[in-house]
């Protein structure tokens, strides 16, 4: 959600404009799925381990 904010150009425009974005947002977020992955070189040295990783939580 916070990076959601972040990228949301004019967002806080006015209060009521502010309030209507957040509440989309919070929509937004809370029908998807969301993963943070903090890669490093391995993922360089074998990029198929990223996509095994992907295929793998899709699927649950």
């Amino acid at each position: 959600m916070n990076e959601l904010i972040q990228f949301s150009a004019g967002i806080m425009t006015s209060h009521e404009e502010a309030g209507r974005q957040l509440q989309i947002l919070n929509r937004l977020v809370a029908q998807s799925r969301a993963f943070r992955m903090i890669a490093g070189r391995d993922v360089i040295a074998c990029p198929e381990r990223v996509d095994d990783l992907i295929q793998n939580s899709t699927e649950a």
